[in-house]
């Protein structure tokens, strides 16, 4: 099959997906799943500001505890992801918000100073300076909300995710693949043939390394790098092929031809994203149709 129609193949793969993608939504499933995401929330919300008094005791409260983090940064105007706030904030150990761990006096502080200079005053100001009892509960209800959304999504494509990583694990089982417990892949034959790992290490030409969903060895010491990727819309599946683009460059520049990279996808994806794959030298496959993975493994034999 030439680019071109390999191209259209895939295009038409893209479609199906999608319209895959809207038979899962239910309303009644996902209005209940969203009102318990705002639910919980609320609850960490009103824990979060109890913690720091109303946001008076800040770093005192980060010395307890990093998971009153995620509140601060939905506080802020606008809210900021982790990775924005650690630019903002490099003293600040993001690995300690879904830790819980404590942070050091100093980093404690650094945190209090940037949330002091961007927090939203038009929902913080009112309990904060005048002590209102009815803003505070508004500010709580806005923020949980915003925090919601972002949690909602996250969570509905990891639940696809984990599926989607347990339909090519219970594949390879099924064509005689031994399972190995996952560790660094740093030289070519690390894999023998036949042989695979879940979400293992691969290094890269400056000594680094990237995690690949599932590590599949093939034939003459050769590795499929199989990136599984769910996306909830177009606008989210740039970043999701980004991803396997930046790690696909960094294993061809250590491995060569030792490494193939492949990218499993499902969900909703721009239409643009197969031919980039695909002009990339990337493996294509999608969920709704394993039998092509099935069928390219069985090319090796």
């Amino acid at each position: 099959m030439d680019l071109r129609q390999s191209i259209e193949h895939h295009q038409a793969c893209r479609d199906e997906a999608e319209a895959t993608y809207k038979r899962l939504l239910n309303p009644d499933f996902e209005g209940t799943t969203w009102r318990r995401t705002v639910s919980e929330a609320e609850r960490d919300v009103q824990a979060a500001l109890g913690a720091p008094r109303d946001l008076t005791e800040i770093p005192s409260a980060l010395q307890q505890s990093g998971r009153v983090m995620e509140v601060l940064r939905f506080l802020l105007a606008p809210p900021l992801s982790q990775d924005q706030f650690k630019l903002l904030c490099p003293k600040w150990p993001k690995g300690t918000e879904k830790s819980a761990g404590a942070l050091s006096e100093e980093a404690a502080r650094a945190v209090a100073e940037v949330f002091s200079s961007w927090r939203d005053a038009t929902r913080t100001a009112p309990f904060l300076e005048a002590g209102d009892a009815a803003a505070k509960a508004s500010a709580i209800a806005a923020t949980a909300h915003m925090m919601a959304v972002n949690r909602y999504r996250t969570v509905r494509r990891m639940e696809l995710a984990h599926q989607q990583e347990r339909a090519v694990l219970d594949l390879l089982g099924a064509l005689g693949y031994r399972k190995r417990e996952s560790h660094l892949v740093d030289q070519p034959g690390a894999l023998a043939e036949r042989e695979f790992m879940h979400a293992t290490q691969f290094k890269t030409a400056d000594g680094s390394s990237h995690e690949v969903d599932v590590a599949i060895g093939l034939p003459k010491r050769t590795i499929l790098a199989l990136e599984c990727k769910v996306s909830n819309d177009a606008t989210n599946s740039v970043k999701r092929v980004n991803d396997v683009l930046k790690k696909a460059t960094a294993w061809k520049r250590q491995w060569g031809r030792f490494v193939i990279t492949g990218a499993m996808l499902q969900g909703v994806f721009s239409s643009k994203e197969p031919r980039r794959f695909l002009e990339e030298g990337i493996e294509l496959f999608w969920s709704h149709r394993l039998e092509e993975l099935r069928d390219f493994l069985l090319r090796f034999g």
